[in-house]
């Protein structure tokens, strides 16, 4: 039982409107951003309405909660450009909104609530990506050193791994952990974002010449003043900062937004556990938790980045209901099979989530660099925002 009021810890309820003021720290430009937020949210329909997009509401409030939300100052004041190069333009706006949920949130919503298995899924043939499967060596080394770090548990819940625990009571059924109250659980490695270091592509049937792409790294970077690769030094998903021992339940909880780790300020690694539900933290005994390593160099813990990436993701997508618009979009009847989106509503769709990088059931898909290619020399079903070559998702169907 935990030894704390859960509800302390528990979201205020969600979808929310916009709060009606802005921060006293807002800037006027930021203000500004926050105000064209807002008209959106206030609108009852678009101008042009188009099967599958956003609602409006909900792409007003994603706006406006990556604003409030955002983890960073340098990462509001991107967001704030952001909404500003859309000049009030209402399709622009939408777009921008779509552009979010679909890399930013799909990102950190992985495979409904689980980590997926195979975690470096080849990219198609026509990107002429590598594809060679995680080694299980690499695999298994990563497990075993999470499961060091974390002493065997699961980091919140405390819970002992099942299969550590089978293992050590064949090998010392006198061990002092079974005369103890201890519990165990089956645990994993749960991964806090999925990215991954891609080597060099080019796009065959545009001719633009494209350099060191990274799935969503490229948004998430913006968003939280973190160059993810370079400065947290992660070359693939099994970096030991990107990794918790969790078990399979709060494991699939995390993956799915439905609780995030909130850092508590003057304290190194140690963090408030938050949640949408009660029943969530019943199972966590303690709350704020601290993170300890015997090994700081080579057991490095969780990256405080990259949680507050995941924490900023996790209310965004609880208050402006963009969480819930991902998961209608992924229902929808095996969307990513065919990848010229034949099978999607709206031709297109299902290839520009693939192209955003975002982690579809089937296939990962890198945000495309922007290297020296004009503006004048981009296709039409290409955009460059702030630096980066994307597809916008959902872009309206017009004749050429």
């Amino acid at each position: 039982m935990p030894n704390y009021d859960p509800l302390q810890f528990v979201f205020p309820r969600g979808p929310a409107p916009l709060p009606t003021s802005t921060p006293e720290n807002f800037t006027t430009k930021q203000h500004t951003a926050y105000a064209g937020a807002q008209a959106i949210e206030s609108l009852s329909q678009w101008s042009v309405v188009s099967a599958g997009s956003m609602k409006p509401q909900v792409a007003g409030r994603l706006l406006g909660y990556m604003l409030l939300e955002a983890p960073t100052v340098e990462g509001r004041d991107n967001v704030t450009f952001e909404i500003a190069s859309c000049g009030g333009d209402e399709a622009r706006l939408k777009q921008l909104a779509q552009l979010y949920a679909a890399v930013y949130i799909r990102t950190f919503k992985v495979n409904d609530g689980k980590t997926p298995n195979h975690i470096d899924e080849p990219l198609p043939d026509s990107y002429g990506g590598e594809k060679e499967d995680v080694p299980l060596r690499t695999r298994w080394e990563t497990r075993r050193n999470a499961s060091k770090r974390d002493r065997h548990q699961c980091v919140l819940s405390r819970s002992y791994d099942l299969q550590y625990m089978c293992d050590l009571f064949r090998m010392e059924p006198g061990h002092p952990l079974f005369s103890s109250s201890v519990t165990c659980d089956p645990v994993e490695e749960a991964r806090i974002i999925s990215i991954e270091r891609k080597a060099n592509i080019a796009d065959s049937q545009h001719q633009v010449k494209l350099k060191n792409p990274t799935r969503a790294a490229a948004i998430l970077s913006r968003f939280g003043k973190t160059d993810i690769f370079k400065e947290l030094d992660i070359d693939d998903l099994n970096h030991m900062s990107n990794i918790m021992t969790l078990n399979s339940s709060i494991h699939r909880f995390f993956d799915a937004l439905h609780m995030c780790l909130v850092a508590v300020e003057g304290q190194p690694n140690t963090y408030r556990i938050e949640a949408f539900l009660p029943s969530v933290l019943n199972t966590i005994p303690e709350n704020p938790v601290t993170f300890t390593t015997s090994d700081e160099e080579n057991l490095p813990l969780p990256s405080p980045a990259l949680l507050a990436l995941h924490r900023a993701c996790t209310r965004v997508a609880h208050f402006s209901g963009a969480g819930s618009y991902i998961d209608d979009l992924l229902e929808m009847d095996d969307p990513v099979v065919e990848c010229d989106g034949s099978n999607w509503e709206r031709p297109g769709e299902a290839l520009d989530l693939k192209l955003l990088g975002v982690a579809t059931r089937r296939t990962y898909c890198p945000p495309i660099r922007y290297a020296e290619v004009s503006m004048t020399e981009l296709p039409r079903d290409l955009v460059l925002v702030n630096q980066f070559v994307v597809w916008l998702p959902f872009r309206e169907v017009t004749s050429r």
